[in-house]
């Protein structure tokens, strides 16, 4: 199917798709979505999704409404919505400590 690329949603299912989301490409010679920009979460490598505007080495610099960045400790910021337990949403966007934990 011309035209169409493999997409792995998550959920352990393959979907074919006309067009990949935002933060991956289609890759024409495999015919597979695949991240435009990663990060290591543990030992696993995972697409940075919702992040418009990203570097290389920090990751995402803004993230789509209704996300927020959040850094990692490994000092790559990644979109996510909620922000992790023990964490807030700033009127900046970003997740910052909750002032009881510190």
């Amino acid at each position: 199917m011309l035209g169409f690329f493999m997409y792995n949603s998550g959920t352990g299912d393959d979907v074919c798709i006309d067009k990949c989301p935002t933060y991956m490409y289609g890759n024409e010679t495999t015919r597979t979505c695949e991240c435009i920009l990663t990060h290591r979460a543990h030992a696993s490598v995972v697409c940075i999704s919702h992040c418009p505007s990203c570097s290389t080495g920090t990751g995402c610099q803004k993230c789509d409404a209704p996300y927020f960045i959040d850094t990692l400790s490994e000092g790559v910021n990644q979109c996510v919505n909620p922000c992790r337990v023990g964490y807030y949403n700033d009127p900046n966007d970003y997740c910052e400590r909750s002032s009881s934990l510190l």
